[in-house]
């Protein structure tokens, strides 16, 4: 589960998310390429919908359908979240003596 841990140096909250360091392009057996003409690839340009997950909220022109295109704002799950939706979000003493608490919260993306 992610974790929160308090800077004691700058007295803020610092999300630890250890379960981002892999994704699923590094399970690979072959190299990563990048595509030739991103634009076409981009799971985030308009007319992409069906690439993205369902999107949340949006801004978009009257009469639009959500997950189609004339929207102009989007705001959908990010498919690598940072944070888990459901946890208990009492803080703890860590071993070596700094505050933490369970990553609890939801992670969007804004297009």
């Amino acid at each position: 589960m992610p974790e929160l841990r308090h800077n004691i140096a700058t007295k803020e909250w610092v999300i630890i998310a250890t379960e981002r360091a892999k994704r699923p392009e590094d399970f690979s057996a072959k190299p990563y390429s990048p595509p030739n003409d991103s634009a076409v690839n981009c799971p985030f340009c308009p007319g992409r919908e069906v690439k993205t997950p369902k999107e949340l909220f949006a801004f978009r022109e009257p009469g639009t359908a959500p997950d189609s295109g004339g929207w102009r704002v989007r705001v959908i799950p990010n498919a690598f979240p940072a944070l888990a939706p459901t946890g208990d979000l009492k803080r703890q003493v860590s071993p070596a003596g700094f505050m933490k608490m369970n990553g609890v919260g939801s992670h969007e993306v804004i297009i």
